[in-house]
């Protein structure tokens, strides 16, 4: 997933920024690794949640790489500066103004002979061997630069997905035409657009729980589940609708006031998000509230999910098998052939579809988006639908 950018190769260093920390701990180091612990806790709860690790391993990272690179750099610095020059050089008084102390100052005015001068001025003469207490230079360097190496990979893979995943809303779908130039899939907006012109300010739109936050934010229409929804009851009752044959989805819907059913399809042109692909969680989510689910009803005789003929009765008689390929097979994109799925790869189920419950209210230019809109039937002879 994206979320992994935010912590890539500040992986490796976070423990040795720990490391580092521990020997010098204040409030400030404490509560950084107060806020990483907590951190790593909630992203084996939710991995989405390493977004708020990234803060605190870029910090002990950073920590980490500046303690390690310190006494190279520290290395180098004493064998240049340590190399001989010419006594009366301007580098020489300032080096001597700065860094001499008082007692070596007085010595060094008193001290006569002709200039010393570096045998070697391109390069010093203790390049490849280190004083008392160093590190050799080619040593230092190197480290450094493999050090560096990650990093500049890291920086290169976060402009990457800044520009290509971050820099796009989910909500706009960016293409590349076959001639090679960018193209742009707005259905999302589309479809929310026509929810909030075409519905009633009240309607309540069933969708899975993906799309909740986009429904309210563009469309302002209450739906019945959404991204910060926690009541695993409620997320099992959509997915037993999306999961259930027609009239029994119907029955549920009229259950808990449903006016609008929305589906994300992808097969037309090729979107691989869509419904169908998440068809396994509302299947096993809906087992929550209703026992009666049996996933291997979904299956195909082999144990996997299909949509062709070999597909579970169960699959093809759901709402979700229905609405997502409801008049598909009349429906062509450049040359493929109707009924012809673009994610699956294979041809739908030759079975013509028809709804007797639901009737279809708008579906977008590419068809990602798919709203249907439950038909409003007396209660007379519907029986009470048990459900738990």
């Amino acid at each position: 997933g994206l979320d992994c950018v935010a912590v890539h190769f500040t992986a490796v260093l976070v423990p040795v920024g720990l490391f580092y920390v521990f020997r010098n701990v204040n409030d400030a180091s404490l509560f950084l690794v107060v806020y990483c612990m907590f951190s790593v806790y909630f992203v084996g709860v939710m991995v989405r949640l390493l977004l708020v690790l990234a803060p605190a391993a870029v910090m002990l990272a950073s920590i980490g790489f500046s303690a390690t690179i310190k006494p190279l750099i520290a290395s180098i610095k004493r064998e240049f500066l340590s190399s001989p020059v010419p006594e009366n050089s301007v580098e020489t008084k300032i080096e001597e103004i700065l860094a001499t102390p008082e007692v070596d100052k007085r010595q060094t005015r008193k001290r006569k002979g002709p200039p010393t001068v570096a045998t070697s001025p391109s390069m010093p003469s203790s390049i490849l061997s280190a004083g008392p207490g160093t590190l050799p230079v080619v040593f230092a360097l190197a480290v450094i630069g493999l050090l560096c190496l990650p990093l500049a990979h890291y920086i290169r893979h976060g402009v990457w997905t800044a520009s290509e995943a971050y820099s796009s809303p989910s909500v706009v779908l960016s293409t590349r035409n076959p001639d090679g130039s960018r193209g742009y899939i707005d259905d999302f907006r589309e479809a929310y657009y026509w929810l909030h012109e075409n519905t009633p300010d009240d309607a309540k739109i069933l969708s899975w729980w993906d799309y909740g936050y986009q429904l309210a934010g563009f469309a302002n229409r209450t739906t019945i589940v959404d991204n910060n929804t926690w009541n695993n009851t409620h997320i099992g009752m959509v997915g037993r609708v999306l999961n259930s044959p027609e009239e029994k989805a119907f029955r549920i819907c009229k259950k808990i006031d449903v006016d609008y059913v929305l589906i994300v399809f992808g097969g037309l042109v090729g979107f691989s998000g869509d419904d169908i692909n998440k068809f396994l969680w509302p299947v096993r989510i809906s087992r929550s509230v209703d026992t009666s689910v049996v996933e291997h009803d979904y299956l195909t005789s082999r144990g996997g999910y299909s949509i062709g003929d070999d597909a579970g009765q169960a699959f093809k008689d759901s709402i979700m098998y229905k609405m997502a390929y409801y008049r598909f097979h009349h429906q062509s994109y450049h040359d493929n052939q109707g009924g012809f799925d673009r994610v699956r790869h294979r041809h739908i189920a030759r079975d013509e579809i028809s709804l007797t419950y639901f009737e279809e209210a708008f579906s977008s230019k590419t068809w990602i988006v798919r709203i249907f809109r439950v038909k409003k039937f007396s209660n007379r002879g519907f029986r009470t639908l048990k459900f738990p």
